[in-house]
């Protein structure tokens, strides 16, 4: 198997297998929504982004020193919670084969269609931790330098990230200002 097909399965953490329809009522956000209208800014939001699919796998390489490095990984998510709508992150991608662990930097647009309808075009960065020989894994990121527009015209939004047990889906907690 070229490396290259490999890379689907390990980008953003590892982590595109899963149903994405597959959240039970169980793993719905933790709570009403905080918030009766993000848009209006100053509020707190929680979301969940599932994976829908890998639109470019980006370009690969593997050092010496034994590291897979993608580059312009492009991954699609569905976006849920307190704001609805899609997620696209592109970045790259470094994975030290021997461990599994490595970190994931790039950028991440929110497309909202509700509440309100508008994007934020944001900066992310991530840490990929794997209990190797093992399907574990964990990962926790920040957002971070995001621009609103249209009803988020003026607007920023900040917050964090982590990867729930299915490695296909991320909890997303945050606040827009």
């Amino acid at each position: 198997m070229k490396p290259r097909a490999v890379i689907p399965l390990l980008a953003l953490v590892v982590a595109c297998s899963g149903d994405p329809g597959a959240l039970g009522p169980e793993e719905s956000p933790a709570g009403p929504a905080s918030v009766s209208n993000p848009a209006q800014g100053g509020s707190s939001f929680i979301a969940v982004m599932s994976f829908i699919q890998t639109i470019d796998p980006g370009l690969t390489q593997i050092t010496p020193g034994n590291v897979l490095h993608t580059t312009g990984l492009v991954n699609e998510f569905a976006l849920s919670g307190d704001l609805e709508g899609l997620a696209y992150f592109s970045g790259d991608f470094h994975n030290v084969l021997r461990t599994g662990n490595g970190p994931i930097v790039g950028g991440i647009f929110f497309e909202i269609s509700a509440p309100g309808v508008g994007s934020f075009d944001c900066q992310t960065s991530a840490s990929i931790l794997r209990d190797f020989g093992t399907p574990d894994v964990t990962a926790t990121g920040k957002i971070s330098r995001c621009v609103g527009t249209g009803d988020y015209d003026g607007m920023g939004m900040k917050g964090t990230f982590s990867l729930r047990p299915d490695a296909s889906t991320w909890d997303v907690e945050g606040t827009i200002f």
